[in-house]
Protein backbone atom coordinates (compact mmCIF):
# COMPACT_ATOMS: atom_id res chain seq x y z
CA UNK A 1 0.00 0.00 0.00
CA UNK A 2 1.59 3.55 -0.88
CA UNK A 3 2.17 5.91 1.64
CA UNK A 4 -0.18 8.78 0.74
CA UNK A 5 2.09 11.22 2.79
CA UNK A 6 4.99 10.52 0.33
CA UNK A 7 2.68 11.88 -2.31
CA UNK A 8 3.73 15.64 -4.28
CA UNK A 9 0.21 16.93 -3.91
CA UNK A 10 -0.54 15.97 -0.42
CA UNK A 11 3.15 17.41 0.63
CA UNK A 12 2.25 20.75 -0.81
CA UNK A 13 -1.41 21.06 0.18
CA UNK A 14 0.37 20.30 3.70
CA UNK A 15 2.64 23.04 3.17
CA UNK A 16 0.94 25.15 1.66
CA UNK A 17 -1.93 24.73 4.90
CA UNK A 18 1.29 25.29 7.49
CA UNK A 19 2.44 28.31 5.35
CA UNK A 20 -0.83 29.79 5.36
CA UNK A 21 -1.70 28.90 9.07
CA UNK A 22 -0.79 31.46 12.11
CA UNK A 23 -2.44 33.21 14.76
CA UNK A 24 -4.67 34.64 12.80
CA UNK A 25 -6.06 31.68 10.16
CA UNK A 26 -7.60 33.30 7.13
CA UNK A 27 -6.58 31.25 4.37
CA UNK A 28 -9.17 29.02 3.36
CA UNK A 29 -8.74 25.74 1.14
CA UNK A 30 -10.94 24.01 -1.31
CA UNK A 31 -10.18 21.03 -3.05
CA UNK A 32 -11.47 18.72 -6.51
CA UNK A 33 -9.61 15.20 -6.96
CA UNK A 34 -10.86 15.16 -10.51
CA UNK A 35 -8.01 13.18 -12.23
CA UNK A 36 -9.46 13.38 -15.50
CA UNK A 37 -8.25 13.19 -19.05
CA UNK A 38 -7.74 15.94 -21.11
CA UNK A 39 -9.56 15.49 -24.35
CA UNK A 40 -7.16 15.43 -27.57
CA UNK A 41 -7.43 18.90 -29.37
CA UNK A 42 -10.87 20.13 -28.11
CA UNK A 43 -10.54 23.70 -27.49
CA UNK A 44 -13.34 25.40 -27.77
CA UNK A 45 -15.21 22.25 -28.31
CA UNK A 46 -14.66 19.47 -25.54
CA UNK A 47 -12.61 21.13 -22.88
CA UNK A 48 -12.31 19.61 -19.54
CA UNK A 49 -13.74 21.59 -16.82
CA UNK A 50 -12.81 20.88 -13.65
CA UNK A 51 -15.39 22.17 -10.81
CA UNK A 52 -14.79 23.21 -6.67
CA UNK A 53 -17.80 24.63 -4.66
CA UNK A 54 -16.64 27.37 -2.80
CA UNK A 55 -18.78 28.84 0.29
CA UNK A 56 -17.76 31.30 3.06
CA UNK A 57 -15.37 33.61 1.64
CA UNK A 58 -17.02 37.02 1.12
CA UNK A 59 -15.71 39.73 -1.61
CA UNK A 60 -12.25 38.97 -3.26
CA UNK A 61 -9.93 42.48 -3.11
CA UNK A 62 -6.11 41.58 -4.25
CA UNK A 63 -4.93 44.80 -2.64
CA UNK A 64 -6.03 43.11 0.81
CA UNK A 65 -4.86 39.73 0.47
CA UNK A 66 -8.50 38.70 -0.41
CA UNK A 67 -7.95 36.61 -3.44
CA UNK A 68 -7.35 33.07 -5.15
CA UNK A 69 -4.37 31.03 -5.86
CA UNK A 70 -4.75 27.60 -7.52
CA UNK A 71 -2.60 24.36 -7.24
CA UNK A 72 -3.07 21.41 -9.18
CA UNK A 73 -0.77 18.64 -11.06
CA UNK A 74 -1.01 17.70 -14.55
CA UNK A 75 0.90 14.85 -16.47
CA UNK A 76 1.11 15.68 -19.89
CA UNK A 77 3.76 14.59 -22.77
CA UNK A 78 3.50 18.18 -24.60
CA UNK A 79 2.77 20.91 -22.89
CA UNK A 80 3.08 23.63 -25.49
CA UNK A 81 0.07 22.68 -26.27
CA UNK A 82 -2.30 23.17 -23.16
CA UNK A 83 -4.36 26.54 -22.06
CA UNK A 84 -5.74 26.57 -18.57
CA UNK A 85 -8.23 29.23 -17.43
CA UNK A 86 -9.80 29.86 -14.11
CA UNK A 87 -13.50 31.00 -14.77
CA UNK A 88 -15.10 32.74 -11.11
CA UNK A 89 -19.00 31.81 -10.33
CA UNK A 90 -19.88 35.31 -12.38
CA UNK A 91 -18.55 34.08 -15.53
CA UNK A 92 -15.44 36.38 -15.23
CA UNK A 93 -12.71 33.97 -16.83
CA UNK A 94 -8.66 34.53 -16.56
CA UNK A 95 -5.97 32.38 -18.63
CA UNK A 96 -3.66 31.03 -16.33
CA UNK A 97 -1.29 29.64 -18.14
CA UNK A 98 -1.38 29.42 -22.62
CA UNK A 99 1.42 26.93 -24.51
CA UNK A 100 4.26 27.85 -22.73
CA UNK A 101 6.82 24.81 -22.38
CA UNK A 102 7.52 23.72 -25.71
CA UNK A 103 7.74 19.72 -26.03
CA UNK A 104 8.40 19.69 -22.45
CA UNK A 105 6.35 17.11 -19.96
CA UNK A 106 3.96 17.82 -17.15
CA UNK A 107 2.77 20.47 -14.27
CA UNK A 108 4.68 19.24 -11.09
CA UNK A 109 2.52 20.98 -8.10
CA UNK A 110 2.35 24.56 -9.46
CA UNK A 111 0.57 27.66 -7.84
CA UNK A 112 -1.02 30.34 -9.75
CA UNK A 113 -0.72 33.70 -7.61
CA UNK A 114 -0.86 37.01 -7.12
CA UNK A 115 2.04 38.18 -5.59
CA UNK A 116 4.35 40.66 -7.32
CA UNK A 117 7.87 38.94 -6.42
CA UNK A 118 6.72 35.73 -8.52
CA UNK A 119 8.33 34.89 -12.15
CA UNK A 120 5.50 34.69 -14.74
CA UNK A 121 4.52 31.15 -16.02
CA UNK A 122 5.96 32.36 -19.26
CA UNK A 123 9.46 32.33 -18.01
CA UNK A 124 9.25 28.75 -16.30
CA UNK A 125 10.29 25.57 -18.03
CA UNK A 126 8.86 21.94 -17.86
CA UNK A 127 7.81 20.15 -16.05
CA UNK A 128 6.65 23.15 -13.69
CA UNK A 129 6.94 23.39 -10.25
CA UNK A 130 6.48 25.54 -7.55
CA UNK A 131 4.70 29.54 -7.87
CA UNK A 132 4.36 31.68 -11.02
CA UNK A 133 1.80 34.69 -11.67
CA UNK A 134 0.03 33.78 -14.49
CA UNK A 135 -0.72 34.98 -17.97
CA UNK A 136 -3.64 37.35 -17.31
CA UNK A 137 -3.82 39.16 -13.60
CA UNK A 138 -5.96 37.26 -11.30
CA UNK A 139 -7.23 40.60 -9.81
CA UNK A 140 -9.85 40.49 -12.70
CA UNK A 141 -11.93 38.67 -9.80
CA UNK A 142 -11.77 41.95 -7.60
CA UNK A 143 -15.35 42.65 -6.23
CA UNK A 144 -16.62 39.67 -7.15
CA UNK A 145 -18.83 37.07 -4.37
CA UNK A 146 -16.34 34.01 -4.25
CA UNK A 147 -18.91 32.01 -2.98
CA UNK A 148 -20.66 29.12 -6.06
CA UNK A 149 -18.26 26.99 -8.07
CA UNK A 150 -15.12 27.93 -9.64
CA UNK A 151 -14.04 26.26 -12.78
CA UNK A 152 -10.56 25.11 -13.75
CA UNK A 153 -10.91 24.91 -17.53
CA UNK A 154 -8.24 23.09 -19.73
CA UNK A 155 -8.14 22.69 -23.47
CA UNK A 156 -5.58 20.95 -25.43
CA UNK A 157 -4.57 23.13 -28.42
CA UNK A 158 -3.56 20.43 -31.05
CA UNK A 159 -3.44 16.83 -31.68
CA UNK A 160 -1.05 13.84 -31.02
CA UNK A 161 -0.18 14.29 -27.37
CA UNK A 162 -2.37 13.75 -24.06
CA UNK A 163 -2.37 14.03 -20.10
CA UNK A 164 -4.52 13.74 -17.58
CA UNK A 165 -5.34 16.79 -15.21
CA UNK A 166 -4.53 15.67 -11.33
CA UNK A 167 -5.98 17.49 -8.20
CA UNK A 168 -7.11 21.20 -8.08
CA UNK A 169 -6.67 23.26 -4.83
CA UNK A 170 -8.48 26.74 -4.83
CA UNK A 171 -6.70 28.90 -0.96
CA UNK A 172 -8.42 31.96 -0.84
CA UNK A 173 -7.70 35.09 1.63
CA UNK A 174 -4.41 33.90 2.50
CA UNK A 175 -1.54 36.69 3.07
CA UNK A 176 1.34 33.84 1.30
CA UNK A 177 4.77 32.70 1.68
CA UNK A 178 6.68 35.65 -0.19
CA UNK A 179 4.14 38.62 0.44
Amino acid sequence: MKNVCSHPVFRAILCSLLVFSGPALRAQLFRNFDNSAVPDNACGSNELEIPTEVSGVGKLNLAEDKGVVVIFNMTYTYVGDIKISLESPAGTRVLLFNRHGGGGDNFQVTYFAYWDNLDPISAGTAPFYYYFNPDESLTAFDGEIAEGTWKVIVCDAASGDVGTMGTVSLVFNNTGYFK
